[in-house]
């Protein structure tokens, strides 16, 4: 009699029973690994690495940029896979390190972003890599400065939500990027929008400019309730303007929610539809996204005709990470 080969989650499951941490993955979605990856080449150890070819690209640029103007770049690591990431753990555990102490540097396995081929750890020459040490150098402060611009930005700073340490090295990329807003307005000059939105069986009724919160990565946003005829409220929609880590990995640009009662209606579409005009004067794509979960959800973004871009883990110190959320479903959408 043949045995059902295992899947990804029960070979996972026997990863985490073998170090000894089986609940480490309890409530949580694993990381999937890349599917597709190149080389960028060797790292300060003389090692191949690899990465998901929109990163790779992106890293190739950077490191090009920064070369460019006397700053080198070096890679320490990219792509892991879920067994390689066992055995960094494994190695640690016989060198004496205890479980608690490992989990506070390294991600159990299935569950690190260097599984998605999009995160990377750099450093400069002379500085010992994986160490605060990297903060102190000029590679760092030219990091800081332009990682944004190739799509990267950094998962762990200091005093995060994650109950990870601070780490200077560790970034990662979004294929999104920066910079995709066609007139981008100062704080002080966001025009009013138009007196009528509508789609459909449904208006929008402008309600106020939400404020945003740069230290939390909060963008300002647009809200406005979502009527239908007799001005019945059924729900509403915000618009968000920026492109922080925040609205690019886990809020998108555009947030809806239908009151329950109202649901099945497809009012959130035409909601969308209806805000659609506006968003064209900032946007020529937006991002959209979704818990894997929320087929609702789902149904009305791709009913928007909006492309899948990815499946992500949502960054520890998100503050949907807080609400529950683990992953996110991306899309990008022509309004």
């Amino acid at each position: 009699m043949s045995l059902k080969p295992a899947g990804p989650e029960e070979e996972l499951a026997e990863m985490l029973q073998a170090l000894g941490i089986p609940d480490a993955g309890r409530n949580r979605r694993s990381v999937p690994e890349a599917a597709e990856l190149v080389s960028v080449g060797k790292d300060v150890y003389g090692r191949e690495q690899r990465l998901a070819p929109p990163a790779a690209l992106a890293w190739r640029k950077l490191q090009a940029a920064a070369e460019s103007e006397g700053i080198v770049l070096q890679l320490v690591s990219a792509f892991r896979s879920w067994s390689y990431q066992k055995q960094i753990i494994e190695r640690k555990l016989a060198a004496g390190q205890t479980m608690e102490k490992i989990l506070r540097v390294s991600a159990v396995p299935g569950f690190s972003e260097h599984h998605t081929g999009r995160a990377i750890d750099v450093t400069t020459p002379d500085c010992k890599p994986l160490t605060e040490e990297f903060e102190q150098t000029p590679g760092f402060a030219w990091f800081v400065r332009h990682a944004n611009d190739f799509g990267f930005s950094m998962t762990y700073p200091r005093n995060n939500n994650s109950g990870v340490i601070y780490e200077p090295w560790h970034w990662t990329f979004d294929e999104l990027g920066i910079g995709t807003m066609t007139a981008p307005p100062t704080a002080a000059s966001f025009p009013n929008p138009p007196e009528i939105l509508s789609f459909g069986e449904v208006r929008l009724r402008f309600v106020r400019l939400v404020p945003g919160d740069e230290s939390h990565g909060l963008v300002p946003q647009y809200h406005f309730r979502i009527v239908t005829a007799g001005d019945v409220d059924v729900g509403h929609i915000n618009f968000r303007i920026g492109d922080t880590e925040h609205v690019r990995l886990c809020a998108g640009h555009i947030g809806f929610e239908i009151t329950e009662a109202f649901r099945g209606h497809e009012f959130a579409f035409q909601a969308c539809r209806a805000i659609a005009p506006f968003v064209r004067s900032f946007y020529e794509t937006v991002t959209i996204t979704s818990d894997p979960d929320n087929q609702a959800s789902i149904r009305t973004i791709e009913r928007l005709g909006a492309s899948f871009i990815d499946e992500i883990p949502v960054p520890p110190h998100d503050p949907h990470y807080q609400r529950g959320s683990r992953s996110k479903k991306r899309y990008r959408w022509t309004p």
